[in-house]
């Protein structure tokens, strides 16, 4: 069995990134733009002495002024790891797969680099990393800003630890979505119609499911059918570690501050069952992998002309 030829690696890889830069700048960019502004607003509060963000939802209440900023997990559970940027690397994926893998086979320039003593494991084992770093990248410049503000959250020694597993789980719900795309992709190379048209249909399935999950949050839950909407939401499955009840708090503090008393209180996370937040992410990577043999695969039984 020929090992993996790293020098070769390198170079699809490099070729892969600095090819598609101005995808992973542009849609970086917008997936930016979904997380800061909304991060912005767990700053914002009309009592003077909530001076840090919080992570978990939290209400604090001096005398008889209540306030209930935008917490880091609302960011969370709302944009950042929710429906708004599934999409947008669904579009990315579509993007760069329909650039990088079907435009490629089908108009011959993947045999370029079959020329230049490659296997087609090792291209193809190639293209799965790029395509995996091409996301990580997009993702990089949110989950830093996302990182600073849990970091100095006030309540960050309780769900810091949190915020950074979910944030891989989250990841390997995107390396999922994208091993799909990709193996879906090389059985339908020659019909690029039907590809795009299957993951434009799941796009509109995932974006109507999210928006009757918000209707159903804003009408507070009183029509029982649009209790389900969640339970068909890619995220559902990964069972994110923060799940936060806003009808259950806890005291997170009770002091005097300038003769007033200041009281601040959390929603619980009612995620007890932990282990599923990592029994259905393993399940998930398991998946991957499959996928990606699959990939490998069809693709090494490809007739391609060189």
């Amino acid at each position: 069995m020929k090992k993996f030829n790293f020098n070769i690696k390198n170079k699809f890889i490099n070729s892969f990134l600095f090819l598609n830069k101005s995808f992973i700048i542009f849609f970086s960019i917008i997936l930016f733009l979904f997380t800061f502004p909304t991060l912005l607003l767990t700053l914002i509060t009309h009592i003077s002495y909530s001076k840090f963000p919080y992570i978990a939802p939290t209400t604090t209440t001096v005398g008889n002024t209540s306030d209930t900023p935008f917490s880091v997990y609302d960011v969370l559970n709302y944009i950042t790891y929710s429906t708004p940027s599934i999409i947008l690397f669904i579009i990315a994926n579509m993007v760069v797969i329909n650039k990088n893998i079907i435009k490629d086979i089908n108009e011959g320039y993947i045999s370029f680099w079959l020329t230049i003593k490659s296997t087609r494991k090792d291209l193809f084992l190639s293209k799965i990393i790029s395509i995996y770093l091409y996301n990580l990248f997009i993702f990089m410049p949110s989950f830093l800003i996302l990182l600073l503000f849990s970091a100095i959250s006030a309540d960050a020694k309780n769900y810091f630890a949190s915020f950074l597993y979910q944030s891989l789980q989250f990841m390997i719900l995107i390396f999922l979505i994208s091993s799909i795309m990709l193996v879906t992709s090389i059985y339908v190379t020659d019909k690029v119609f039907l590809y795009n048209i299957i993951f434009g249909i799941v796009s509109i399935y995932i974006v109507s499911v999210w928006v009757l999950y918000i209707i159903d949050i804003f009408m507070d839950h009183q029509i029982k059918v649009l209790n389900y909407a969640k339970y068909f939401l890619p995220q559902y499955f990964i069972f994110y570690i923060l799940e936060f009840d806003i009808y259950q708090d806890k005291l997170f503090s009770d002091s005097i501050i300038n003769n007033e008393r200041v009281v601040v209180k959390q929603s619980s996370n009612y995620n007890t069952h932990w282990w599923n937040s990592i029994i259905f992410p393993t399940i998930l990577l398991i998946i991957g992998v499959i996928t990606n043999i699959l990939s490998i695969r069809k693709f090494n039984s490809k007739n391609i002309y060189i």
